[in-house]
């Protein structure tokens, strides 16, 4: 094929140009006829017929420049007529928007994105729509009688100097929750076969970076009826800080165990250890003596105890004092003796919270693992498997990007925020 010279494409662009017809597109006008002409070139102007009820063929050139303030995502989609294949035009095309109409655009995108990342984690954790609880990141998908059978919830963005423990277990699936823990030590094993000993008999890996961890999340299956979106929000949140800055990079992990009792071996979840004694937190008070004394932790034992939650372990608390500190290098003596000096600075005992001293001194982020069984459980037989994770105060990160966090972001739509900055911006170029 010869090389075309710019001298003949500019050599045909007055005759090109003088076939232009401008139309009006309206609900009183026939759609544009392509079977009577074998081609057409058009400039074609109109508004709800143009945007919703016709097809334009060889479209190249958009230009989209209003919509309804009420007007709701899966309608504002609709109007987009440039979507779909361009084949062998796709590189001359061009959309011109508004920078409001791009920050709507933008959030459809990622909350499609979003829905497809859900889909892909639902199918991963083996559940359903139903069980799993799919989402759509955004004020308004689609006309509120559409949305009945839906409800708004308020998920949590910020865990900054946050201590979180997961007090419901998920029963039914605590044998993949078991895979689970054993997997992420199997490569903990591989990065650092001797980790550290805490205290209280703990071992702490140090520096491990957050993919391990996300993969545990992402893996750990919560009850759904008490933890609908738990690991989701910590994935988020993690994942929004590494995407900003390098605060929660790299992790530690433990492994806690109780300083004496019965060794379970390593074939469990890779490693020994001494399971802790959680009790199930009873629904119903008549049940709370038999199940702390005499319950082995055998779920299929339950059912024998009328009215409670035969799904869900349920626990009052999960960690310890000392586990605040479990990666720090202290034992009790040194934790007691600087906690009694720092409330030498408060001028009451009550205004100092110990826990959030710890928080504040915490630098790095700890994924703590805890294996328990019941009391009545003397064999170490029904071993269930929860965990806790401390978020360190963030320094910088958060402060810096309050709007990706901030309680306003939970409640309302990200994108109003992102087009009330837009609209200050284009304020400030006047």
């Amino acid at each position: 094929s010869r090389k075309i010279i710019w001298d003949e494409i500019a050599n045909l662009i007055p005759s090109e140009l003088r076939k232009i017809q401008t139309l009006l597109i309206t609900g009183d006008n026939d759609y544009l006829k392509y079977t009577k002409y074998k081609s057409v070139s058009v400039i074609a102007v109109g508004a709800i017929k143009l945007s919703r009820g016709i097809t334009l063929e060889g479209l190249s050139v958009s230009y989209f420049l209003k919509k309804s303030v009420t007007s709701s995502a899966d309608t504002v989609t609709q109007m987009g007529r440039w979507f779909g294949y361009r084949p062998r035009y796709d590189d001359i095309c061009r959309l011109y928007l508004s920078e409001f109409l791009l920050d709507d655009f933008r959030e459809y995108y990622e909350a499609e994105e979003d829905l497809r990342s859900q889909l892909l984690q639902m199918d991963r954790k083996g559940l359903t729509p139903t069980e799993f609880g799919l989402k759509i990141r955004m004020k308004k998908p689609t006309a509120p009688n559409k949305m009945i059978q839906t409800k708004r919830d308020r998920i949590i963005r910020n865990f900054s100097g946050k201590l979180k423990q997961l007090i419901f277990i998920n029963i039914k699936r605590n044998s993949e929750n078991v895979v689970a823990t054993k997997s992420m030590f199997e490569k903990l094993k591989l990065i650092e076969k001797n980790p550290k000993t805490s205290d209280d008999n703990s071992k702490y890996w140090e520096n491990i970076e957050s993919d391990i961890v996300v993969d545990f999340l992402s893996s750990y299956k919560s009850p759904l009826s008490y933890s609908r979106f738990t690991e989701d929000s910590y994935i988020e949140y993690i994942n929004t800080c590494n995407e900003l800055g390098s605060e929660l990079s790299h992790w530690n992990i433990a492994l806690v165990s109780n300083k004496s009792g019965h060794k379970k071996d390593n074939k469990l979840i890779g490693l020994e250890f001494i399971p802790k004694n959680r009790e199930y937190e009873a629904k119903v008070n008549k049940n709370a003596r038999a199940l702390r004394d005499t319950w082995n932790g055998d779920p299929n034992l339950l059912c024998n105890y009328s009215g409670e939650d035969e799904e869900t372990y349920r626990i009052r608390a999960l960690t310890e004092r000392s586990h605040l500190y479990l990666d720090m290098g202290l034992n009790k003596n040194d934790a007691d003796k600087i906690i009694k000096k720092e409330k030498l600075k408060f001028d009451k005992d009550k205004d100092f919270q110990e826990a959030t001293y710890w928080k504040r001194r915490r630098k790095k982020p700890i994924l703590i693992i805890y294996p328990f069984k019941t009391r009545g459980d003397k064999e170490n037989k029904f071993i269930y498997i929860s965990y806790a994770i401390i978020f360190p105060y963030s320094s910088n990160t958060v402060q810096s990007n309050y709007h990706r966090f901030s309680p306003v972001w939970e409640t309302y739509n990200p994108v109003l925020i992102d087009q009330q900055e837009s609209y200050r911006k284009f304020e400030a170029r006047k």
